[in-house]
């Protein structure tokens, strides 16, 4: 879809665009929106990076922080506007989780190779 909006854009060659939904979601909401469209309890786990010694910068995957991602750039330069939301895409990513056979599967939570 944003490949489309390119052509006749020669400004937005070699840049990077963010496409997502205007509401941001929280990791625990990410996590709650998955589980509710797996049938499944959502049981968070929260930890703290500093008493784990598992920051980022030692290649953990989590970052301690809140981030979010804008698309206001793609809309602006591109004219590009999200048509579904996270929430609303959620039940065809977990059907395509559970096709892979991942969602009944144990997770490994030990800090291993992935």
């Amino acid at each position: 879809m944003v490949a489309a909006a390119v052509p006749g854009k020669p400004a937005a060659l070699g840049q990077h665009f963010n496409v997502c939904s205007d509401r941001a979601v929280t990791h625990a909401g990410i996590v709650h929106i998955l589980a509710e469209a797996a049938g499944r309890e959502a049981r968070l786990a929260p930890f703290d990076a500093e008493e784990t010694g598992k920051l980022k910068a030692t290649g953990f995957p989590f970052r301690p922080g809140h981030f979010f991602a804008s698309s206001d750039k793609a809309k602006r330069e591109l004219g590009w506007k999200p048509e579904h939301t996270f929430t609303q895409d959620a039940a065809e990513l977990v059907e395509a989780y559970k096709a892979s056979g991942r969602l009944d599967q144990e997770m490994d939570f030990s800090g291993g190779s992935v």
